[in-house]
């Protein structure tokens, strides 16, 4: 299983990626609140991540899963997918809605949900703008984690076969059907060093006992910060985020490999000569 992802000049600025589309913008879709007594959140589609995020804090320390950058729009996340930081506990954006307020191709506005319009509201959970435009979300939320360690492990210097070690260890590592579901980790590659980087939700004895550092055959270069709350840590993704070089323009396929179908020591080592 694998995904395929394209950022062109056209979506990037809002034009879409065909002649003829439409685009609606929705930003002026951006009311909230929130009912205490079911722990749902009612989100206008033009809402963006950032302001959604303090939002849910605000309301009592609540959070659902999403990704990183704070001004991608949740109309659009919350129908494509939304994997994040917590999705190992608690799946994507997608996951969260409860139900929408819907606008179809003849102009009715609806309700989707598991008891109005089900199959629309399955529809909405991956694909839902090739069927409606949604301006309202009703989201599940979760309680947020109360801080947690942020960390980086860098792997500079080194030539491609030990570039491939790290990999090798890496695969080794998140391959443990035991591993904890509060650590979020991510392997970025690039020519001069190797990082692996990401967050653990809960307290550092606990992110200290799970083994990463001693997982590496070679020693890396370590940053482990532990963060006082949730929006800290949420800030600090959003910082990368914003760091990366714009415009970002580019194509790109992935695969998924299974614990079962792990690649070859072989195949690594080729993939990193090459």
């Amino acid at each position: 299983m694998g995904t395929t992802y394209i950022s062109t000049d056209k979506l990037c600025t809002g034009w879409g990626g065909e002649s003829g589309e439409v685009v609606i913008n929705l930003a002026n879709l951006n009311g909230y609140s929130y009912d205490n007594s079911t722990g749902y959140a009612t989100v206008g589609a033009g809402s963006q991540l950032g302001s959604v995020t303090t939002a849910l804090y605000n309301s009592g320390g609540r959070a659902v899963a999403h990704g990183s950058c704070p001004d991608v729009g949740i109309g659009g996340h919350a129908t494509i997918g939304g994997v994040g930081p917590t999705s190992r506990q608690w799946g994507a954006t997608i996951d969260h809605v409860v139900s929408a307020t819907v606008v179809l191709a003849d102009g009715r506005i609806v309700t989707v949900s598991e008891t109005e319009n089900p199959d629309l509201l399955w529809a909405l959970k991956g694909a839902g703008g090739s069927f409606f435009v949604v301006t309202e979300f009703v989201f599940r939320t979760e309680a947020a984690p109360a801080g947690g360690v942020s960390y980086t492990y860098a792997f500079e210097g080194l030539n491609a076969t030990a570039q491939a070690q790290v990999f090798k260890d890496f695969q080794t590592f998140i391959s443990n059907s035991s591993l904890s579901w509060e650590l979020y980790i991510m392997m970025v590659g690039l020519p001069t060093v190797i990082e692996v980087t990401g967050a653990f939700f809960g307290s550092l004895e606990d992110f200290n006992a799970i083994g990463l550092e001693q997982a590496f055959s070679i020693t890396p270069i370590a940053n482990v910060t532990v963060i006082p709350n949730w929006l800290d840590m949420v800030a600090i993704w959003a910082t990368e985020s914003e760091n990366a070089e714009k415009p970002a323009y580019f194509y790109a396929k992935s695969l998924d490999v299974l614990p079962d179908a792990l690649l070859s020591d072989d195949t690594i080592d080729s993939m990193f000569e090459y």
